[in-house]
């Protein structure tokens, strides 16, 4: 119930749903807004070249710009949660904890993360590797032939010499 009143616009028992200075404002305006920014976005582009190909009189440039600009209208706008995802990713992309994103996303456990968002992360196996073998050298714990960072990063595991 508690999504569904945050998603309408509808606080709990008089708490706030969003606040700028103690006042209650409601996500449903906010995401109206942005569905508008992200149309407007897609469809100047559309409209300019239209108004261009206008001014040119060529008939095959307007009839390409319309063509444009109909499909352009069509385009859905992304999600409010599509955004909550692509920050998910980002956040993690830049070297933030899995904890801490899940902290930031409001999810109790940081493997729910780390199984939604973990293709985010693909250097990481690298880096791991390449930091084993960086530890194992300065112990002088080398194996001959044997590069670990290629084996995290599913390359062969033997190198040449």
């Amino acid at each position: 119930m508690r999504r569904h009143r945050l998603a309408t616009g509808r606080p709990d028992d008089g708490q706030l749903v969003f606040s700028i200075d103690g006042e209650a404002l409601s996500p449903v305006p906010a995401y109206r807004a942005f569905k508008r920014a992200c149309r407007a976005e897609r469809l100047e582009p559309a409209r300019r070249q239209l108004e261009e190909a206008k001014a040119s009189g060529d008939v095959d440039a307007i009839k390409e710009a319309r063509q444009e600009l109909a499909e352009a209208k069509h385009v859905p706008a992304p999600r409010f949660h599509d955004c909550r995802h692509a920050f998910a990713t980002h956040a993690l992309a830049a070297g933030l904890s899995a904890h801490a994103v899940a902290e930031l996303l409001g999810h109790a456990d940081a493997g729910l993360v780390l199984r939604r968002y973990g293709h985010a992360l693909p250097e990481e196996l690298a880096g791991a590797g390449a930091k084993l073998s960086a530890w194992r050298r300065s112990r002088g714990l080398v194996d001959q032939g044997v590069d670990y960072a290629a084996a995290a990063g599913g390359k062969p595991l033997q190198t040449a010499r």
